[in-house]
């Protein structure tokens, strides 16, 4: 039989293990409704946006057989910090966006990855479009750099 002490230790134990466990699910889950219904948000709150705002064409761009060497710390979130944060990025609320649509957030990989064909096709440049649309004003990414976006996005799809 246990001494009342040590019945009162493990319970605050078996507590917190449940939490943490509690916790990663609800975060995993939090993690995926993000995604999904971050695009959706964007059409439930202005259709008429989601409607007209269209990009460019998919890129056509393919991850190399061999894969790449870019990787999101040493590419993706330079290209977002430098080009695309200034407009798309969660810190910013209302006229700071300029008219970036909400929820399109470049500043943390989940929220790159959960607009990921969407970018593409508004600053990517691959085999069967070179989409220009994004940045809307200097500095722009040059012709290579949006080639390494699409690639980069293309091998990050393709691993998930």
């Amino acid at each position: 039989m246990r001494a009342p002490g040590d019945l009162a230790r493990r319970s605050r134990t078996e507590d917190i293990v449940m939490h943490l466990r509690v916790r990663r699910g609800v975060t995993a889950i939090a993690d995926h409704l993000r995604a999904v219904a971050r695009p959706l948000g964007l059409c439930l709150l202005g259709l008429a946006a989601c409607v007209d705002a269209t990009g460019g064409p998919p890129t056509g761009a393919t991850c190399p057989p061999d894969g790449t060497t870019l990787t999101y710390d040493s590419f993706g979130a330079p290209f977002m910090a430098t080009y695309c944060t200034r407009c798309h990025a969660t810190t910013l609320r209302g006229a700071d966006r300029q008219g970036a649509p909400l929820y399109h957030d470049f500043d943390y990989y989940g929220g790159v990855m959960a607009v990921a064909r969407h970018i593409d096709e508004w600053t990517g440049a691959g085999p069967d479009a070179t989409n220009t649309q994004m940045p809307p004003d200097e500095p722009a990414p040059s012709l290579e750099e949006r080639q390494q976006l699409a690639e980069w996005l293309a091998c990050e799809l393709a691993n998930r």
